[in-house]
C-alpha cells in the first residue's frame, strides 16, 4: 500500500503573514480560513475551519510581496505536526499545512 500526504485548500487568508528566515531559508506563516456547507433538515449550515499555513522558500518571499488579507488562494501542501513548548515547559502540538504549490491571489478584496 502506498499513502500519500496531500492536501488542496481553497480559502481566504485571515491573519497577517509573518516572516522570518531560518538557516538563510526564507519563511511565511499565516491562517487560512476555509468553509464548508451543508444541509440538515433544509437549514443551511457552514462549519468555518482555520489552518496554519507555512511557506519556505521562493516561495516565501512571494508571499511577502503579494499576499494580503482577506486574499483567496489555492494551496497544494502536505500535513504535519510539530511540538513546541512555552516559558513554562508546557508542550503543546501543532498542525500545520506545509505549502508545495500556490497559486495566489485567487480573487482580492477590495
Amino acid at each position: 500500500m502506498v499513502f500519500v500526504n496531500k492536501v488542496q485548500l481553497i480559502g481566504e487568508v485571515c491573519s497577517q503573514t509573518e516572516f522570518s528566515n531560518v538557516n538563510g531559508n526564507a519563511l511565511a506563516r499565516f491562517m487560512l480560513l476555509t468553509c464548508d456547507y451543508y444541509l440538515i433538515d433544509g437549514k443551511r449550515f457552514i462549519d468555518r475551519q482555520i489552518h496554519r499555513i507555512v511557506v519556505a522558500g521562493n516561495q516565501a518571499l512571494l508571499v511577502k510581496n503579494n499576499l494580503e488579507r482577506g486574499d483567496e488562494i489555492v494551496i497544494d501542501g502536505s500535513i504535519t505536526t510539530r511540538k513546541i513548548s512555552n516559558d513554562r515547559g508546557e508542550i503543546t502540538q501543532l498542525t500545520e499545512v506545509v505549502v508545495h504549490n500556490i497559486l495566489f491571489p485567487f480573487t482580492k478584496r477590495a
